[in-house]
């Protein structure tokens, strides 16, 4: 028999003796018993299942009587508990039996979870007397540990209790390292253990064969009244171990103790009943077990972000009985715990489970306000992240409605977190809840993707789900307490993603209508119908919400170089990408039918998405020109060209919204105060001139001599004025746009009717005249050093016509050359009206002279052809929104949306 394995019938002979030779042992013997309860322990450990034969038969027969002979024994311990506290005996020997008994019970817990072995008398027997010493006089012990110390034997105390808690021998090192001469922190401990030593005895209770005798302990040892008032005392210590041992966020199994529990009387049917009946009444209760949560995701959710999901599913005990039942009992019927495969895991679905469960869910609302709201939502939010990402993904593979699960219970946890109309909450509490809600909708998108995605029946239940609580998020009430004086650049990148991820799920909504209202969820979410319809509203609300904001808080901060600076290095990249889904959005809602429009009919409000583009659009042109500006002054040529394609892309991917837009709004396009103003000068200004399209051009003309005829009409010289330099200034730094302007007439006609105006009304405040006549001269000024910079650029002449052309350019730079210094002030220029017609009569016509050479020499072959490459790389550079791509939510893949094709597969 040597070095072969024993029969399963002799390791549960030798279990029993154990047992025995246990029971058998003075009570007052000191290290001898402590001995004989760890020899065991051991005996009992991996035993594997006897399920039928005569061996069967007789074991059970010893294991039950040895069963009843043990719950004796922990009745007889705890009084003897109960007296020798009373009468002050030496510390030292209450640890030992304290230790002894949490020996005895644990071992006698396994052999009972064990099934078709135990009976129900026996298991209530056990149950009763163990929960009896736990709230009686093990609770004494307990709560005198911090006072009375105890160092002579504190180890064999707290290696107990820890493996009580499921760690590993290492973890129960590290953690007596910890408590070492820490009393309050071994108090906390041997809390945390009671608390988990109750939830196997409850779990092996109410295991179906075990029916009757949970039935009883629901009446007698484990009623609400016994229960919860120990619960309560317990709770606090959760906290108090995490305070004493930070590292112990990297073994999160500790900080499920109280969730555990807590689901399981709220789950199995013995106990149900009566805990909600309780729970829901006792207010002081509820905080405690909401608290206890937060504990429990906060820990579960540093242990992931540490990069490892733990150690497996209640660590030393994965795999006995009494793990089983606690998984049966809490887990099993949750689609959240089947991605306990760790303990991060664990921790984070664990009190996602209870939190979404009657009545704590109903409590939940009235404790989330002020610091507790900001941390559920903080805590949902980073449980949501990883449930949604990559890797949970490669580590849940077939667990897709599991992670669905989870995600919508973080949904709700979040939402009671959200709540506008909480109690006690302020305005500083409701705008930094606004500003996490915005981080975190990008990953509750994904959860609806996620629920999308998963095949089954049952799946349909969770996307709707997740829709219905997504909506409660996104309601513009809470998002309007996002205030610019509140803002950071970081939250503008935060409604950035949120407002991506908003417009790129819309295409996935329509898809999934006809299976959303399919789905009843009247006994959750009473107005779950109007719940299902608001949604694309409020996705819009979320891009529409902040835009005021946005730009009011850019306002401010680019007030300084360093804010400025800020503002391009944070915002550049993610508005870019908004416009670019934006202007995707709108290709999307071209193909629709009339049918799938009135499926969703706030998709077709265009006067709204006339606003929502252009407002984007005009924040990403005023962040990429502010970097295009301050790449040239730092001399970053590099950086300065990059900017420069940006803005390319930008307006080439804008323009053809401006005559899409047109037609859906009936907005005329020449109208200069119907919106497309500004957008028009932005394309003619910056995109490629060969790439504008010749009706764009010829609006924008309208468009400006329509303000300057409205103008003209107007008592205030200053309106005049300062029109005029709105359009004319982008040709400061834009020399083919300072060309068009000179060789259309409309810097002439600007200018003429700024200096009519000046006749009738008076020259305008100094600082007005001052910017226009500055502007008109820097205009000039730089056409003529472009200019130059072109006859002198190598390659220049590749043909004799473009040899001509560089000849005529020269002579026209001189000309603009000689008016500019036989001015008869020197820079800025004097702003009266005697100035205005120096310019008029000399400067304008010769830089007019010159912009005209200029565009012939750009008409020609070779620059048309140089001209439509570099409109090319424009729009390779961009997405390809540019080219009409409908594939807005990134249906053809990962890298869709980012090439050049005219719509991605």
């Amino acid at each position: 028999m040597d070095g072969q394995t024993p029969s399963p019938a002799l390791m549960w002979r030798a279990a029993l003796d154990a047992l025995r030779a246990a029971l058998d042992t003075p009570m007052h013997s000191g290290n001898a018993l402590v001995q004989a309860a760890g020899r065991l322990l051991q005996t009992v450990s991996g035993l594997p299942p006897i399920s039928s034969g005569a061996d069967h038969d007789s074991l059970r027969s010893e294991l039950n009587r040895l069963l009843g002979d043990a719950s004796s024994h922990l009745q007889a311990m705890d009084r003897a508990l109960a007296a020798m506290l009373e009468e002050r005996r030496p510390w030292s020997a209450v640890l030992l039996l304290a230790a002894t008994a949490i020996c005895l019970t644990r071992a006698c817990t396994s052999l009972a979870a064990y099934p078709r072995l135990s009976d129900s008398t026996a298991v209530y027997a056990l149950c009763a007397a163990a929960l009896s010493l736990l709230t009686g006089s093990m609770l004494r012990v307990q709560q005198q540990l911090e006072s009375r110390g105890g160092q002579c034997y504190l180890h064999a105390l707290v290696v107990e209790m820890v493996l009580v808690v499921g760690s590993s021998s290492d973890d129960a090192q590290r953690v007596q390292q910890v408590l070492r001469g820490n009393t309050a922190a071994l108090r906390a401990a041997f809390g945390c253990g009671m608390l988990q030593q109750a939830s196997e005895l409850l779990a092996v209770s109410a295991l179906p064969a075990n029916e009757a005798a949970a039935a009883a302990l629901a009446r007698t040892a484990a009623k609400p009244a016994v229960l919860l008032p120990w619960m309560a005392r317990l709770v606090p210590m959760v906290q108090q171990l995490r305070n004493a041992d930070p590292a112990a966020d990297s073994e999160a199994k500790w900080a499920t103790v109280m969730p555990t529990l807590v689901t399981l009387l709220l789950k199995a049917p013995a106990f149900q009943s009566r805990y909600e009946a309780a729970i829901r009444r006792d207010v002081p209760l509820q905080r405690q077990v909401v608290l206890a949560c937060l504990i429990s995701l906060e820990c579960g959710t540093q242990q992931l972000d540490a990069g490892a999901a733990g150690s497996a599913d209640g660590g030393r005990q994965d795999g006995t009985p009494v793990a089983a039942a606690l998984r049966e009992q809490v887990g099993a019927e949750a689609a959240a715990d089947a991605l306990g495969t760790g303990s991060g895991w664990l921790a984070v679905c664990r009190a996602l489970t209870l939190l979404s469960m009657k009545p704590v869910a109903t409590g939940l609302s009235a404790v989330a306000h002020g610091p507790t709201s900001a941390r559920l939502l903080d805590c949902a939010t980073a449980a949501l992240r990883h449930l949604v990402s990559p890797a949970a993904e490669q580590q849940l593979a077939g667990q897709t409605q599991a992670a669905t699960a989870s995600a919508a219970l973080s949904l709700v946890a979040a939402g009671h977190a959200a709540q506008v109309d909480a109690p006690g909450r302020s305005t500083s509490d409701l705008c930094r809840s606004a500003r996490k809600v915005l981080r975190l909708l990008p990953d509750a998108i994904a959860a609806l993707r996620l629920a999308a995605a998963a095949e089954g029946g049952s799946t349909d239940g969770l996307a709707a789900l997740a829709t219905v609580n997504i909506t409660s998020l996104a309601g513009p009430r809470l998002l309007q307490h996002v205030r610019p004086a509140e803002m950071s650049a970081a939250d503008v990148v935060a409604w950035c993603t949120a407002a991506v991820a908003a417009l790129r799920v819309l295409p996935l909504l329509l898809q999934l209508q006809p299976r959303l209202r399919g789905v009843n969820l009247a006994a959750e979410v009473p107005d779950a119908t109007s719940l299902l319809d608001s949604l694309p509203g409020h996705l819009l609300g979320v891009v529409a919400s902040q835009l005021h904001s946005v730009n009011q808080f850019n306002v401010q901060l680019t007030c300084t170089a360093e804010g400025q600076a800020e503002a391009v290095e944070t915002q550049a990249e993610p508005l870019f990408l908004l416009h670019s889904v934006a202007v995707r959005c709108l290709h999307w809602l071209c193909t629709l039918d009339d049918a799938q429009l009135a499926a969703m009919p706030v998709l077709a409000t265009w006067d709204g998405w006339h606003t929502l583009v252009h407002a984007i659009f005009n924040e990403a042109v005023g962040v990429h020109r502010m970097g295009r500006c301050l790449a040239e002054g730092e001399e970053d040529k590099q950086r300065e060209v990059a900017f420069t394609q940006r803005l390319h892309s930008l307006c080439l991917a804008h323009a053809p919204l401006v005559p899409l837009l047109s037609e859906k709004t009936g907005r005329r396009i020449d109208g200069p105060t119907l919106g497309f103003f500004t957008q028009l000068l932005y394309i003619v200004a910056f995109a490629p001139p060969a790439a504008v399209d010749p009706q764009l051009l010829a609006g924008f003309e309208r468009s400006v001599r329509s303000s300057l005829q409205a103008a003209a009409s107007s008592p205030r010289v200053e309106a005049v004025w300062e029109g005029v330099y709105t359009w004319l200034v982008e040709g400061e730094d834009q020399p083919q746009y300072c060309a068009f302007l000179l060789t259309s007439g409309l810097m002439q006609e600007g200018l003429a009717a700024a200096e009519a105006a000046a006749v009738a009304n008076g020259m305008p405040m100094p600082s007005v005249a001052h910017r226009l006549l500055a502007c008109v001269h820097v205009c000039c000024s730089n056409l003529g050093h472009a200019a130059d910079e072109l006859v002198n650029r190598p390659g220049a002449a590749t043909s004799d016509a473009s040899c001509s052309q560089i000849q005529a350019i020269t002579a026209a730079c001189i000309e603009l050359d000689v008016a500019l210094a036989e001015l008869s002030f020197s820079f800025p220029p004097p702003p009266s009206l005697a100035t205005l017609p120096l310019y008029q009569a000399t400067v304008v016509p010769a830089a007019a002279t010159l912009a005209t050479k200029l565009q012939e020499y750009w008409q020609l072959p070779e620059q048309l052809q140089t001209n439509r490459l570099e409109a090319a790389r424009a729009a390779a550079a961009r997405s390809c929104a540019y080219l009409r791509c409908a594939n807005l939510g990134g249906e053809g893949g990962a890298l869709a949306g980012t090439g050049s094709s005219t719509r991605c597969r």
